[in-house]
């Protein structure tokens, strides 16, 4: 049996006991860490991504590229630390792909007894659901006696069974109500001697429990279904206007929907929270009075666009009442409703209140089954329009994996061309380069051309300017290093330095100095210092000519003739001069 709670359980739960102790642990991350070599692409620079993400090793200023010995303690300190969901999930991903017999394994005992293998929810670095701790332990142990034939470590199935089913073990099997009243009804009954009188009319006391129970829940409902079709108007009317720009159609929501769908709960906590969204958006959808407030504000407004357009995703998920005609083990809709309906109607006998609540529930059948029999005609089409979605879902998952598999090949081919530019061997292995903003560029440039290109960024710089193309960033730090670096090396005729980055990345030009009066007057625009010796930063090589960072870069540098390396000073927008 499991227990489903409302309450994440993180991954990392995982690492500590009753799943493991820190011996299995540290085994655990050994096993990760050795079969990265062997790993998917995907898997493994999840593995490495995290790493860096979270962990520091002396002299290393990419930590996954330590040897595994310095690596495998501050990983398990950084995922108990937090604690560290992501670390700990991708740490989880690689150990099950080095483990797929014993993962298979597990996977076939869950479905012989019908238990879901769900897995957890890496996505948001939890566990579905906990485990019974006694209940765990039984199924660890019948795994054990199974065809295993001792081919498996009993902590390595443990942890694989918390895995491949989704759940954690608790350490507690004993659950309390949430509502003190009930908790202190069934207190007193429990406390009951079994000759107790009052068992004699048990049946009589459950009946008459379940008639109020059905009573209350149809009230509970009926309020419910008001408040969402107030909301809904609410949101229609009061948010017209943010909601046409957000091309959001409510026309089609309606509290029908939810009690059709068995959602009425869920449905009002959604346009609770959708009229919260709104009202928080209207206050930054107008356009800020100025540039700078606007740079500010274009985040957050996105970040609520997107939380908005969550929200009626979920909505509209929510609606969707599965098929009832692909799956009969799966529970119909007010099924539970019209049991109890029947069992009340059933049983009225001669008191005038319970007839009257026996008609009264009656009627309410009698809309529920007119609603399920409305929800059957509804359901061949929602059936057909199901199917298209899943078509075009799989469409748009492949389409997607082209475009990673292009984007990854692209790099790869650039990566080559630059290292052979530079008179370097492309490693035997190479991990895909994934380049997220201009720190990376930087970062990278230095580490691969690190005899030629040096940076000494001054204190107007700013590296990290949101500029959008940081793969265009690294290719010009590269033609620095390259070309550029070729032709003030081995000088001959005057180059046309413009010319030639134009043509090695396009949309990029150059420029050689700026005028006396402005370095003058802006002095710390346009000087550095590296090891004690000052550069002046006349030259620079940039893209765009707006004030938008998102599009406009400079990167200023000055030649050491005599260390024969490109010194880099500044990259941000622009330098300051005197017409800005």
């Amino acid at each position: 049996m499991t227990v489903n709670t409302n309450k994440e359980r993180h991954l990392a739960m995982a690492f500590l006991p009753p799943v493991m102790d820190p011996d299995h642990a540290l085994s655990v991350i050994d096993r990760a860490l050795d079969y990265r070599g062997n790993a998917s692409d995907s898997v493994r620079s999840r593995l490495n991504s995290a790493i860096v993400q979270s962990v520091n090793v002396p002299g290393f200023r990419d930590s996954s590229k330590a040897p595994r010995p310095q690596l495998r303690e501050p990983v398990l300190a950084a995922i108990l630390t937090g604690p560290n969901e992501k670390l700990a999930g991708e740490v989880l991903r690689c150990w099950v792909e080095s483990n797929e017999t014993l993962r298979n394994v597990v996977s076939d005992h869950l479905t012989s007894k019908e238990m879901a293998a769900d897995g957890p929810d890496l996505q948001r670095g939890v566990f579905g659901s906990i485990w019974l701790r006694h209940e765990w332990a039984a199924e660890c142990e019948e795994i054990a006696n199974g065809a295993t034939n001792g081919r498996f470590d009993a902590d390595d199935m443990a942890l694989m069974l918390c895995y491949v089913s989704g759940r954690v073990p608790t350490l507690e099997a004993t659950f309390e109500m949430e509502s003190p009243l009930f908790q202190e009804w069934l207190d007193e009954l429990n406390e009951l001697p079994p000759d107790a009188s009052e068992w004699e009319h048990v049946d009589e006391f459950v009946g008459s429990l379940k008639g109020l129970a059905l009573e209350k829940i149809a009230e509970r409902v009926t309020v419910q279904v008001e408040a969402i079709a107030d909301s809904i108007d609410e949101a229609r009317s009061g948010f017209d206007d943010e909601l046409r720009y957000l091309e959001v159609d409510l026309s089609s929501w309606s509290a029908d929907d939810a009690v059709r769908a068995g959602q009425t709960e869920v449905a009002l906590e959604k346009i609770t929270e959708l009229k919260t969204a709104l009202l928080e958006y209207r206050e930054i959808h107008p356009r800020a009075s100025s540039r700078s407030e606007e740079l500010l504000r274009a985040p957050e407004r996105e970040k609520y666009e997107n939380s908005i357009i969550d929200i009626v995703g979920a909505w509209d998920d929510l609606m969707t009442v599965p098929d009832e005609s692909t799956d009969d083990s799966r529970p119909q809709p007010f099924s539970d409703t019209v049991q109890i309906v029947d069992s009340v109607e059933g049983d009225t006998g001669t008191d005038p209140d319970r007839s009257l609540a026996g008609r009264e529930l009656g009627l309410l059948r009698q809309d529920i089954e007119a609603l399920s029999s409305e929800n059957r005609h509804l359901q061949q089409e929602e059936q057909h329009l199901r199917d298209d979605k899943n078509k075009l879902g799989e469409q748009v998952a492949q389409l997607r994996r082209e475009l990673v598999q292009s984007q990854e090949m692209q790099e790869h081919w650039r990566r080559g061309y630059v290292l052979a530019s530079a008179g370097q061997a492309r490693p035997e292995y190479e991990e895909p380069v994934q380049l997220s903003n201009v720190v990376d560029a930087l970062e990278l440039a230095e580490n691969s051309f690190p005899d030629r290109i040096r940076l000494a960024l001054n204190s107007k710089s700013n590296s990290n300017t949101p500029f959008q193309k940081p793969d265009e960033v690294f290719d010009a730090l590269a033609w620095l290093a390259t070309e550029y670096h070729r032709l003030r090396t081995n000088p001959g005729d005057a180059p046309n330095f413009d010319m030639l980055i134009k043509s090695a990345c396009p949309g990029w030009s150059y420029k050689p100095k700026q005028t006396e009066v402005t370095k003058d007057q802006y002095t710390e625009w346009y000087t550095t210092t590296l090891d004690g010796k000052s550069y002046g930063l006349d030259a620079h090589i940039g893209k765009g000519t707006s004030y938008d960072p998102h599009q406009t870069i400079r990167i200023a540098f000055d030649w050491d003739d005599e260390l024969k390396q490109v010194i880099v000073g500044f990259v941000g927008r622009h330098q300051k001069n005197r017409n800005s």
